[in-house]
């Protein structure tokens, strides 16, 4: 059987499976100065190659397990800013829809519903502020809800001011003064005082129903006239 030369270092195959790892770790920044050891391979034997050639190896994928760890971590977090923001979207809207539902039903539980999706969003606008890429924005949005919330609670006052149903606020002393001016006229035998006193409930209604203002100011010029009927039938 022939000799093998001591300095004849490995076959190809050898060669071939070395310079795989050294691409490896190239692509991975995991290139050890030590490598240049291999190329002397007259200088070193076989257990110290396979030694080394190992520890490449297990560079090598520790660099792929980073790698695939980091990618991972980006993942979930895009995936974590995408549901908060998707649920801002909806707790706005669950928002809209309450407030709308309380300005058409007057009805008071709509108040802490829409304030109960107004905290949701923020609670939510507050997560994705914890994220360097959107804080800013997710902080002015937080500001734009607050103001929402309070002009919303405005509105409220104002509308339980004028009266959840037709006997209370504004509108039940509208409904008060306006059924004792009606049985007043009924007792006088004025048909003119009478005809002008339908006139002005239709202005009253006109406006309530369009909110024009034009109708508020026609409502005032026939209100004078009336009263200026009253007075010259006083004389």
């Amino acid at each position: 059987m022939p000799d093998v030369p001591r300095n004849s270092g490995f076959p190809c195959d050898s060669s071939v499976t070395i310079m795989s790892f050294i691409a490896i770790s190239q692509r991975f920044g995991t290139v050890l100065p030590t490598m240049t050891l291999l190329s002397q391979e007259g200088n070193m034997t076989l257990r110290t190659k396979l030694a080394f050639i190992a520890a490449i190896a297990i560079a090598g994928f520790l660099s792929v397990f980073l790698v695939n760890e980091y990618g991972s971590r980006l993942k979930d977090h895009a995936f974590r800013l995408s549901a908060d923001n998707a649920e801002v979207e909806i707790s706005m809207l669950e928002a809209r829809r309450s407030e709308k539902d309380f300005l058409a039903r007057k009805e008071l539980k709509y108040i802490d519903m829409t304030l109960e999706a107004v905290a949701k969003a923020q609670e939510h606008l507050l997560s994705l502020q914890r994220s360097d890429e959107i804080a800013d924005r997710a902080k002015q949005i937080h500001g734009l809800m607050d103001r929402y919330a309070q002009a919303f609670l405005a509105v409220a006052e104002n509308v339980k001011a004028q009266g959840l149903t037709e006997k209370e606020g504004f509108t039940g002393d509208l409904r008060q003064s306006v059924h004792a001016v009606e049985e007043f006229l009924g007792t006088q035998d004025d048909d003119t005082l009478l005809a002008r006193m339908l006139m002005l409930r239709r202005r009253e209604k006109d406006f309530m129903l369009r909110g024009d203002s034009k109708y508020l100011e026609a409502f005032n010029k026939d209100m004078q006239t009336m009263l200026d009927g009253i007075e010259a039938s006083d004389e």
